[in-house]
């Protein structure tokens, strides 16, 4: 099991939501990112990536686990490779990506205040 940090560099829409799903299937490892204290698939971005709010400087923590493909250089299967390389895979997608997607506008709360009143 691996666990890193990303950093979203900009917005995240319905296209880049795809592209990163792709990268997901080239690898056996789940790949589990965690907005706002929700665990969500990779595989599962292009359905709900409206509902997690990227903006950039999102922090976004990933875990990847549970590959078993590969090989090390001693010929032994090697799962752990593959959680590596989806690991970095990802990550150099996910910021090459939202880097393309200008953030959306964060709401900025107004906060009025109640006029003095003058006797």
């Amino acid at each position: 099991m691996y666990l890193d940090l990303l950093i979203a560099r900009g917005g995240l829409d319905g296209e880049v939501a795809e592209d990163l799903c792709a990268v997901t299937t080239r690898f056996t490892s789940k790949i589990v990112l965690v907005f706002d204290g929700r665990r969500v698939s990779a595989q599962c971005l292009p359905l709900c990536w409206e509902s997690l709010a990227v903006t950039d400087g999102t922090e976004v923590p990933i875990e990847v686990y549970g590959g078993y493909r590969g090989r090390d250089s001693t010929g032994t299967v090697a799962g752990d490779l593959e959680d590596r390389r989806a690991l970095v895979e990802f990550s150099e997608a996910f910021g090459r990506l939202t880097a393309t997607v200008p953030a959306p506008a964060r709401h900025r709360r107004r906060w009025f205040t109640a006029r003095s009143r003058s006797a």
